[in-house]
């Protein structure tokens, strides 16, 4: 179970870049296995501060969606459309450096990502 639902996204985090509700479930979701990755498995008590990096992590993991395939776009052209794709070695790197950051600034101080 995610830990964070679509009411807490829209009414206590304020996001607005998922519009629908089977979408941010599906990245809840994933947010939320992240979540557990790096804490460990620790959490069991979900409180303010794990929700919100929950739907933090769902925004970022919805922009990141942007790539297929493995590819991402790193620049587009307008005149004469051109488009230009990624390494997607560079792609996994940065996205988990992304939401490795965030995930950082929500439970950093908690002692959930403590490896010791």
């Amino acid at each position: 179970m995610a830990y964070a639902d679509f009411n807490y996204y829209k009414d206590v985090f304020k996001g607005s870049s998922i519009t629908d509700v089977a979408t941010f479930d599906n990245l809840s979701e994933k947010a939320t296995d992240y979540i557990n990755s790096v804490t460990f498995d620790r959490i069991t008590e979900v409180n303010d501060k794990i929700k919100r990096c929950c739907c933090a992590l769902a925004e970022q993991i919805n922009l990141d969606n942007n790539y297929q395939n493995g590819k991402i776009v790193s620049s587009e052209k307008n005149g004469n459309y051109s488009v230009s794709y990624a390494v997607p070695s560079s792609v996994a790197t940065e996205h988990y450096r992304k939401i490795h950051t965030i995930c950082n600034q929500y439970l950093g101080r908690t002692g959930l990502m403590f490896r010791g």
